[in-house]
């Protein structure tokens, strides 16, 4: 049977099944097919969710509420909400600093320490601040940040799930 096959032939409940069922009460076969359906699924799921994720930090910006920390929430009904949580960097970005430092004129090993390859010391950059070799705000603006979608379900959600 083709892919295009078991999946057209799959029924509402089958995903469910696929996910669900206990392996020691499947075949060898219908193991070897799931196994194989979820395997093909697991690239083409992760995909779709990290094009809506990225999708979503956009959305949830627009129609999301700020809170102190700058993170925004966005509450669909009472059962489910989403968190655009803000999240930065401990440390700067090694390759940023290595690029301040070649524009400054600064020896990379000022900032960083070898070991097998350049790790970058935050106590040495500290002291490269407090030399006013740089602002603290230049180093700053070299940290990544990142969003995170965090999902939080309602009662009504969570009891769903459970069964």
């Amino acid at each position: 049977m083709k892919l295009l096959e078991i999946v057209k032939s799959l029924k509402v409940g089958d995903v469910g099944q696929l996910l669900a069922a206990p392996s020691a009460e499947m075949s060898v076969q219908a193991k070897a097919r799931a196994f194989f359906l979820l395997n093909w699924l697991g690239g083409k799921i992760e995909k779709r969710r990290e094009g809506l994720r990225i999708d979503l930090l956009k959305d949830i910006q627009k129609v999301g509420v700020l809170n102190e920390d700058g993170d925004f929430t966005a509450s669909f009904d009472d059962d489910l909400s989403l968190i655009r949580q803000t999240r930065t960097a401990k440390t700067p970005d090694s390759d940023a600093i290595r690029e301040l430092l070649l524009a400054k004129g600064i020896e990379v090993h000022e900032a960083f320490d070898e070991v097998k390859s350049l790790v970058l010391n935050p106590s040495k950059l500290d002291h490269l601040i407090s030399l006013g070799h740089f602002k603290q705000e230049e180093v700053d603006a070299l940290r990544k940040v990142t969003f995170a979608l965090v999902p939080k379900a309602g009662a009504v959600l969570t009891e769903e799930m459970k069964s």
